[in-house]
């Protein structure tokens, strides 16, 4: 019987594993968020890429009988930019990047898993801030009022795109952190 001054007996098992299921569920959202972002962003990329071939392909056309476009180098440049840079997260958690671990191969599973953790880390605040810097100079080159050599457009618009890119592969390789301290 439970007075009013005495606390219910609560069974830890069963809260630990209902709490383990929450966290596992919030888990898996963040994991179909990122990959959403990033397949998006990948989408974009292979648009941009798209589009880069088919400027250079009508470019060389028309050189054959005129003027080729101007400006076909900056608009290739910047659509490469872009393909490239969404590219990065979607390509992150498909494990497609190169992954030279021929030493840590040897170390024992502990060790490799420190290891792991530690690169991950590295590599998601080093993304991390080059995502700001992009930021940063996309801010600079708005205040200068830069423009492009030839087309004289103002581009920091597609810095700041490409900043987008870059915090894609940040989210993947925080998902992948968390994924490798959860094993």
């Amino acid at each position: 019987m439970h007075s009013a001054y005495q606390k219910p007996v609560v069974d830890q098992p069963a809260r630990k594993v209902q709490t383990t299921v929450q966290k596992e569920k919030r888990f898996r959202a963040l994991e179909k968020i990122v990959a959403l972002i990033n397949i998006g962003l990948a989408w974009i990329a292979g648009f941009s890429l798209v589009l880069m071939i088919l400027l250079i392909v009508f470019n060389g056309i028309k050189r054959v009988f005129s003027d080729p476009f101007s400006g076909t180098t900056e608009v290739a440049g910047w659509l490469g930019a872009i393909a490239i840079s969404f590219a990065l997260g979607y390509t992150q958690l498909h494990q497609g990047h190169v992954n030279i671990d021929l030493l840590v191969q040897k170390f024992p599973k502990r060790l490799q898993k420190s290891v792991s953790i530690v690169v991950t880390l590295a590599s998601l605040l080093f993304f991390m801030i080059v995502g700001w810097q992009l930021i940063q100079y996309g801010f600079s080159l708005m205040e200068g009022n830069n423009v492009s050599q030839t087309l004289r457009i103002s581009f920091y618009p597609l810095v700041y795109l490409t900043s987008l890119g870059f915090f894609g592969l940040t989210l993947a390789l925080l998902k992948d952190l968390m994924d490798e301290l959860r094993r």
